[in-house]
C-alpha cells in the first residue's frame, strides 16, 4: 500500500463518521463513536506512525497535552527504545485531523464515559447496556453447565468445545460484576479505549489492546480499500483490496520519507517515531534498488546541479503504477 492511498483510506474513514447512512437513516450513537475512533487511530498510524503501543496508551495530561495544538511526551516507559520524545501533532498531522481530535476529545468520547458511568448505576440498566436482559443472562447462565457437563462425559473436559463454552461461561459471569470496575476504570483519561463488544461490556473503558488495535486496522484498511475500489477510485480501481497491520504503516511512513522528504529533517521524523535512522534504512524502507540508486545519475560531473532534478523525477515516474500515473496526469491537466 503506498502512502497516498492510505491517506485515500484516512479520508473515506473520515467520511464513515457521518450521522447519516445514504438512505437518510439516523445512524445509531455507538455506530458513530465507534467510527471517529477508528478514523483517528488510522489517521494517527497515516501521519504519525508510532508503535501501537504508544497509540493504544496515549493518556490525556500525560503523554498526550492539550497545548500548542497538542504535544506528545513519552518518557522511557512509555516506549520500546527507552528514550525521552516530545513533538508537537500540529507539525504532522492536516489542520482537520487537529479539529477532528478536539471533537474526538469534547464530544464522542466524553459523551460514551457518560453513558458508561449511567449505566453501570444499577444491575438492570448495566445489563441493558450489555444487551443482556437479566432473563436471557439467566438463562445462558443455566444451560450452559448443563452442555458443559454432557460434552464431559462425552468427550472429556480437555475438548474444545468443552473449554469454549467454559470461556463463555466465565465471560457471563464477569458482565454483572465488571460494573463495579467503572468508576476505577472512568479515572484513567486514555484517548483511546475499548467501546465494548455487541454483547458483553466487561472490557468497556480499558485501553485498546494489541489484537483489538491489530483486528481494528486490519478491518479498517481492508474494508475501505475494497469500497473505493468498488467506487472507481483511481488509486484502487482494478486492485485487490489491501491487507495491512498497524506496523506496516512505520513501513510506509519510513519508505515515503526517503522518497520525497528533506533529509535535513530526517533526524527529527526518527526521533519523533521512535527508532533510529540506520534502523529506518535497514528494517523499514522499501524502495526498489533503483529508487535508491537515482541520485548517482551525474555523480562525476562536479559542475551539476547536485540535486540532479530531471533524472530524479524520471526515477520516480518509473515507479509509480498505472493508477498512480493516471492520477498524476489528472492533477496536472
Amino acid at each position: 500500500m503506498s502512502f497516498d492511498q492510505a491517506v485515500a483510506i484516512v479520508e473515506y474513514h473520515r467520511s464513515c463518521c457521518a450521522p447519516y447512512r445514504n438512505n437518510h437513516c439516523r445512524r445509531s450513537q455507538m455506530a458513530i463513536t465507534r467510527a471517529w475512533q477508528r478514523y483517528l487511530i488510522i489517521a494517527f498510524l497515516t501521519y504519525c506512525p508510532l508503535r501501537q503501543r504508544e497509540i493504544r496508551e496515549l493518556e490525556l495530561g500525560r503523554t498526550l497535552i492539550r497545548e500548542e495544538g497538542y504535544r506528545v511526551r513519552l518518557r522511557p516507559d512509555d516506549n520500546k527504545t527507552g528514550d525521552d520524545r516530545d513533538f508537537r501533532l500540529v507539525d504532522v498531522f492536516p489542520t482537520p485531523v487537529i479539529t477532528d481530535l478536539d471533537y474526538w476529545l469534547d464530544h464522542y468520547r466524553p459523551n460514551f464515559l457518560h453513558q458508561v458511568e449511567t449505566a453501570s448505576e444499577s444491575v438492570e440498566s448495566w445489563l441493558k447496556f450489555a444487551h443482556y436482559p437479566p432473563d436471557l443472562l439467566a438463562s445462558k447462565m443455566q444451560d450452559i453447565p448443563q452442555q458443559m457437563e454432557s460434552i464431559a462425559i462425552a468427550n472429556g473436559q480437555s475438548s474444545r468445545e468443552f473449554v469454549r463454552l467454559e470461556r463463555k461461561l466465565k465471560k457471563l459471569q464477569a458482565i454483572p460484576e465488571s460494573r463495579l470496575q467503572i468508576p476505577e476504570r472512568l479515572k484513567q483519561q486514555f484517548v483511546f479505549l475499548s467501546l465494548g463488544g455487541t454483547t458483553g461490556k466487561d472490557s468497556v473503558g480499558l485501553p485498546l489492546g494489541p489484537g483489538n488495535l491489530t483486528s481494528l486496522v486490519k478491518t479498517a484498511a481492508f474494508n475501505a480499500s475494497a469500497n473505493l475500489g468498488e467506487m472507481g477510485h483511481l488509486l484502487f480501481e482494478g486492485l485487490e483490496p489491501r491487507q495491512t497491520n498497524p506496523h506496516f504503516y512505520r513501513n510506509n511512513g519510513i519508505t515515503h520519507e526517503r522518497r520525497y522528504g528533506n533529509p535535513e529533517k530526517r533526524a527529527a521524523f526518527h526521533k519523533m517515531i521512535g527508532n533510529s535512522i540506520s534502523e529506518g534504512d535497514r528494517t523499514y524502507n522499501e524502495m526498489t534498488a533503483s529508487e535508491k540508486t537515482v541520485q548517482a545519475a551525474g555523480w562525476w560531473d562536479t559542475q551539476s546541479d547536485k540535486t540532479d532534478t530531471p533524472r530524479r523525477l524520471h526515477g520516480i515516474l518509473q515507479q509509480l503504477s498505472s493508477q498512480e500515473k493516471q492520477l498524476l496526469k489528472k492533477l496536472l491537466e
